[in-house]
């Protein structure tokens, strides 16, 4: 089995370099060194450009993301600080409501304990 490395040497020269993995484990290190065709040298770049080009919009991905967690955060920090916003406004309002109900039951009861004394009365 030959194991097979891209390397780039001073920026101008590339060479694949094969490794044998059977000469390493004998314990004998063999490289044997390729010069690059025109063939592996272009599609080293254009795989170079694809991988640039994935980077920058996986970027772009995470960056756009995290703006809709944060829109999110804030939409729903708005939505709660509204609600107890109205209930700081309407809360009079339902104390008061309470507190008419309070005095229907009240007056109900009243009323009600007034008509069994008649009924008393009456019989």
């Amino acid at each position: 089995m030959i194991e097979s490395r891209l390397c780039k040497i001073n920026c101008t020269l590339f060479f694949r370099l094969e490794l044998s993995v059977k000469s390493l484990l004998k314990g004998s290190i063999s490289v044997k060194v390729f010069p690059m065709t025109p063939e592996e040298r272009s599609l080293l770049e254009r795989t170079h450009k694809l991988a640039e080009e994935n980077n920058k919009i996986l970027h772009s991905l995470r960056r756009a993301n995290r703006f809709a967690t944060l829109m999110t955060v804030c939409y729903w920090v708005i939505i709660i600080g509204v609600s107890f916003g109205a209930y700081y406004v309407i809360q009079p309002y339902i104390e008061m409501i309470f507190t008419l109900y309070g005095k229907i039951q009240g007056d109900a009861a009243t009323t009600h304990s007034a008509i069994s004394s008649l009924q008393g009365l009456l019989k």
